[in-house]
């Protein structure tokens, strides 16, 4: 899947943003244009230049305004699916959404509730950090008396407010950030303010420097009164175990529970409020412990995988979705053959999911150099080698997956081309069918259930446990899968149009003891 992304400036808080959204959507192809509204006019050329070398599925306007001035100099755009998504509160009635996108993203529900008179379709996904970016203040060394301010100088986020509250308390403020409004930075009373940053966006700290200053907070307040979707910095601020204080605005409405994992407050109770909070070193220590269990779901890699959900349903509207699960081990020929195999699949949409427990990078490099070539995503997942772990493998391989119906195909089978169809015409939910394996243009004299070649609903396979990772030796997995189907109610049937080709085999006794083994494992486990 091609997608065009559209931002505003890399370095800007929405730039991070995308950043994050193509980090953890490897399986896709980005093509990222950074464009002022402003200063639109090289990005003119910039997106035909991608329209012409390539086929774009899907246009998404992580800045609007940009997107929108794009897609009415640029015809092409118009056919192609397109999203939207919102930061700024201020912005909700500046266009007809209905007419340039094809979808809304929200991150707040009050903007989600606002867009939904708007458009008829809006999906909401919140903000996500890198929560390894801001670890967990275990062992706090701040003074007990400094609010921390993380965001631009201007009159909506309140600065001066925090700041003569702060005189008022003895207090002192911590900033970071840059001045956007002159005037009103003239407003704040800088005695109490230690501020990191200059006059315009380019004054702004380093992002290092920024997130040293988090360990001397003692609280972090949040105190705009319009305009706010976020503010990203007060998610780090929770993750980091800051205790925060805000007014209803942006993701605190969503994220904070008033006295659980933050404050919320309305602007005239700010200072009492923050004098409560000061003094109250347990209340500290709740609110902090509570916030960074909070942001556990609040990561940057879930808000991606929540808009990778998003694109497909865009590209592929009411189609069930699939995954192709193939482990691997030192075949990396083979999987040449299986790719070939898939990019003439007549069903879509799915995605190949590989899992490398190869000794060599051999895999990994060809992937790595020629997934583009390929007209589906593929996920790449490299797993150490330490003995026969196939079990662990696939489990590794179904936690990345996002299709709905699993196919699961080993490394020594490549697909028929209607194989993937087949699978979907007749596979249901409590049902794990398998397909007709040839080999040398043969049927397979084996027609009982093996999974090497079969598909599930996620689902049902996380319904029974995923792959039993205790059967570490050869012999015993789909003896293993038989059995808790049959406990689970889940069926097997042969899907003779739901063909594979043996590329190569192996030797059925070439490992006697571990099956063995196995066989006594099983035998334990159930009985038989």
């Amino acid at each position: 899947m091609n997608i065009l992304i559209i931002a505003d400036i890399s370095t800007w808080a929405i730039g991070h943003l995308t950043d994050s959204i193509i980090k953890h959507n490897k399986r896709y192809n980005f093509f990222t244009i950074y464009a002022h509204p402003r200063d639109i006019a090289p990005a003119i050329r910039e997106v035909q230049e991608i329209l012409r070398k390539h086929k774009i599925d899907l246009v998404h306007g992580m800045y609007w305004r940009s997107a929108t001035q794009l897609i009415d100099l640029i015809p092409e755009l118009k056919s192609i699916p397109r999203i939207a998504s919102h930061h700024n509160t201020a912005h909700l009635g500046k266009a007809d959404w209905k007419k340039y996108f094809t979808y809304l993203v929200a991150p707040t529900r009050i903007v989600l509730k606002e867009l939904k008179t708007k458009h008829d379709y809006v999906a909401y996904i919140p903000y996500g950090i890198n929560l390894e970016d801001f670890t967990y203040i275990k062992d706090r060394t701040d003074n007990g008396k400094t609010i921390g301010y993380v965001g631009r100088v201007i009159e909506h986020k309140n600065l001066a407010t925090i700041c003569t509250v702060a005189k008022e308390q003895g207090l002192k403020v911590l900033g970071s950030g840059y001045i956007e409004d002159r005037k009103y930075w003239d407003t704040v009373d800088q005695t109490v303010l230690e501020f990191y940053g200059g006059f315009g966006r380019g004054q702004m700290n380093s992002w290092d420097y920024k997130n040293s200053l988090y360990d001397q907070m003692t609280v972090f307040a949040m105190q705009a009164t319009s305009y706010e979707t976020g503010p990203l910095p007060m998610l780090e601020a929770m993750a980091k175990g800051i205790p925060v204080i805000a007014t209803r605005q942006g993701m605190a409405a969503d994220l904070i529970e008033h006295g659980k994992n933050g404050l919320l407050c309305e602007p005239d109770e700010f200072g009492e409020e923050l004098k409560r909070l000061i003094a109250d070193r347990d209340l500290q220590e709740t609110l902090r412990r509570n916030a960074r269990k909070t942001m556990h779901q609040y990561s940057a890699e879930k808000m991606a995988l929540l808009y990778g959900n998003l694109y497909t349903t865009l590209v592929y509207p009411n189609k069930k979705t699939v995954s192709v699960i193939i482990p691997t081990y030192n075949r990396n020929a083979n999987i040449r053959e299986i790719l070939s195999a898939l990019e003439t699949q007549t069903y879509k949409p799915f995605e190949a999911v590989v899992i490398d427990d190869s000794e060599n990078n051999e895999t990994k490099e060809y992937i790595e150099e020629n997934k583009n070539q390929y007209h589906f995503p593929i996920v790449y997942i490299k797993k150490e080698h330490s003995g026969y772990g196939l079990a662990t493998a696939r489990n590794m391989g179904i936690i990345e997956a996002r299709g709905e119906l699993l196919v699961f195909c080993d490394d020594r089978l490549k697909m028929d081309a209607n194989a993937i169809e087949q699978f979907i015409i007749h596979t249901q939910p409590g049902q794990w069918h398998y397909g007709a394996k040839y080999v040398g243009g043969k049927p397979s004299a084996n027609t009982s259930f093996v999974e090497n070649f079969s598909a599930v609903h996620r689902i049902d396979l996380v319904k029974i446990g995923l792959f039993n990772e205790r059967i570490n030796m050869y012999g015993g997995m789909s003896q293993d899968i038989r059995e808790r189907c049959l406990l689970n109610g889940i069926g097997h049937k042969r899907i003779e149009g739901a063909k594979a080709y043996q590329i190569n085999g192996t030797e059925k006794m070439k490992k006697p003891d571990e099956q063995a083994k196995a066989k006594l494992l099983l035998y334990k486990l159930y009985g038989r």
